[in-house]
């Protein structure tokens, strides 16, 4: 039960790189965007639904940390969203409370060209642009990682109850199981 219980850890995991991996790629394929160090892009949306999205993807990495700032205005040139640190995959939905046209703004804040791939708009058209598959195999990879872990502790919980029954048996001098 433990090698078992190994074996479907093992799999979860190099399930999950290989989805990860399938995820980025498609993300790679759609929306490539370059910004220059000390620039920003400005891309600009109408959202409509009350629920606007965004995935920012850094695919270039550069020498340190990604240095940048992701900010985003209503149709009103109100701030929405502001936020300095960025990892290298970031998303976030937020409220469109009023109808138009909302505004991401990325700021290269380094000194070397970033590489990103961005996917702005309805948080219906966002998430559909990045897929259900991944969603789903994303999912039944952590149920798998989920399953291996309870077989591994079944597993242990077994070896543990046989070693104290051994250790009982050899104790009082009953042999006749361990042939």
């Amino acid at each position: 039960m433990l090698l078992a219980g190994g074996a479907i850890v093992a799999f979860s995991f190099i399930a999950s790189n290989y989805y990860a991996s399938q995820f980025l790629k498609e993300i790679q394929d759609k929306n490539m965007r370059t910004i220059a160090p000390r620039a920003r892009l400005d891309l600009q949306e109408n959202i409509t639904s009350g629920r606007g999205a965004y995935v920012v993807a850094f695919l270039a990495y550069p020498t340190g940390p990604v240095k940048a700032a992701i900010s985003i205005t209503g149709p009103d040139g109100r701030s929405l969203l502001e936020r300095s640190f960025i990892p290298l995959i970031s998303s976030e939905l937020f409220a469109a409370q009023k109808q138009g046209n909302y505004t991401l703004t990325i700021s290269n804040l380094g000194n070397s060209t970033l590489a990103a791939s961005v996917i702005f708009g309805e948080e219906e058209i966002v998430t559909e642009v990045i897929g259900m598959p991944n969603a789903v195999s994303t999912a039944i990879s952590t149920l798998l990682l989920v399953a291996g872990i309870i077989v591994i502790v079944a597993g242990g919980t077994v070896l543990f109850i046989d070693r104290r029954k051994e250790q009982r048996m050899k104790q009082f001098g009953d042999m006749s199981d361990l042939v």
